[in-house]
């Protein structure tokens, strides 16, 4: 049976994977999030995902968020990487 409105506004997968992609799909039948968010960083998974409707929107890596990212894990135990 399906909502009439979203449980949440808006959820972000990271990676179109097998498990990305499903629980994209999921969400999209069951009406879980009114927008689906995707982080793809390979522009060539990226454009497939884009062709076989994964989100409502795609990301790629930012270079301002992979400088922040990048410096935080490298201050990391090794266990932790």
């Amino acid at each position: 049976m399906m909502r009439e409105a979203p449980i949440f506004e808006k959820i972000a997968l990271i990676g179109a994977g097998l498990i990305g992609s499903s629980i994209a799909y999921a969400s999209r039948r069951a009406n879980l999030a009114g927008h689906i968010a995707g982080y793809v960083p390979r522009p060539e998974t990226r454009a497939r995902a884009e062709k076989m409707g994964f989100a409502d929107s795609l990301h790629g890596p930012s270079p301002s968020l992979l400088r922040r990212t990048c410096g935080r894990a490298r201050s990391l135990p090794m266990s932790v990487r």
